[in-house]
């Protein structure tokens, strides 16, 4: 199922006793695609059946949870966050919800052992299942046709589910890679310190991008270790390629074969990308991150700046400083 729509809405059903770090982890790469793009592309809900009584089972508690019956009519992705004793809040209302988001083709799944909610309200089918090994042995029981699958995650047409842990991260994003392309899910796990990152090369709309230094030959490890250590004051690529011992011409065609952009255009993108962290996470005046970044000017740099992010400094500062969930849509 590869979801089209522009907004993507997830429901994120949550059981008493569910597991904190799964439910979180499932839903940060796409928060983290939220962040990358600048924009809310997805937006989720925390979903319970009484919200007053839904506690994670390491104690935590989220504060922002609807109850369902207020819930919107639909949704394209639907998980459901369950841990111990999951057969025990198998509540019909629960069930009959998920049979009518199954009706108006939302993607369903469990995470967790969420798999078991799935198997009450009739939508495992054909599917096999992932839950925590530990209650392979009571869904065999309690499902006796139902096929475990041994893998860390499932996802199948329009049903995924995970074992828990980090694999609700990998979860994650295997279904966030149905709605965004690859260059996006690389940066998306570079992004969550993940280890699968994918180490293509990038460029995004148009941005030089950069692929993991360790697939890059020598040289331009080297050429990129160079252009790092001056940020405040460039230097210029033919210093570069001096230094390196091979030609400028040589270094532009290493650069075009491995990182799709001119020496010039990642040399631009590494001061750029500098200076929107600094942007975001300091409060340092404009002038002062240009100057700190190699711009000879406040103008230039905001000129370049806005060409290259579609916002100003200044915006991007006061964008930064307000969590998704809480921007104007």
């Amino acid at each position: 199922m590869v979801i089209a729509s522009p907004s993507i809405s997830l429901a994120m059903l949550i059981l008493p006793n569910f597991n904190m770090m799964v439910t979180t982890g499932f839903l940060d790469p796409f928060r983290a695609a939220n962040y990358l793009h600048g924009a809310r592309r997805y937006h989720w809900d925390y979903l319970a059946l009484d919200p007053s009584h839904c506690a994670a089972s390491n104690g935590m508690v989220l504060t922002d949870i609807q109850a369902l019956n207020t819930a919107r009519s639909q949704y394209d992705i639907v998980s459901v966050s369950a841990s111990w004793t999951p057969d025990a809040f198998a509540d019909r209302t629960i069930l009959a919800w998920l049979r009518t988001q199954d009706r108006k083709g939302a993607m369903i799944g469990g995470i967790d052992t969420g798999a078991f909610i799935l198997g009450y309200a009739g939508l495992i089918g054909h599917y096999q299942p992932v839950m925590h090994f530990e209650h392979h042995a009571s869904f065999a029981e309690t499902f006796p046709e139902a096929t475990i699958s041994h893998s860390s995650f499932s996802l199948g047409n329009r049903r995924f589910s995970c074992g828990g842990g980090i694999s609700a991260v990998d979860l994650g994003l295997a279904i966030l890679a149905q709605t965004e392309d690859p260059d996006m899910i690389a940066q998306v796990a570079r992004y969550l310190y993940h280890s699968q990152a994918n180490p293509s090369p990038l460029l995004n709309h148009g941005r030089a991008g950069l692929s993991p230094e360790d697939s890059l030959p020598q040289k331009l490890k080297k050429a990129l270790l160079l252009m790092k250590a001056h940020i405040e004051e460039p230097i210029s690529i033919p210093d570069i390629a001096r230094q390196l011992g091979i030609s400028q011409r040589q270094l532009e065609r290493d650069f075009r074969q491995h990182l799709m952009a001119t020496p010039k255009e990642v040399y631009l993108q590494l001061r750029l990308k500098q200076a929107q962290m600094m942007i975001r996470q300091t409060d340092l005046s404009i002038l002062e991150i240009a100057v700190a970044n190699g711009f000879s000017s406040q103008e230039h740099f905001s000129r370049l700046y806005k060409r290259s992010y579609n916002k100003t400094p200044s915006d991007d500062r006061l964008d930064a400083r307000i969590p998704f969930q809480f921007r104007a849509v």
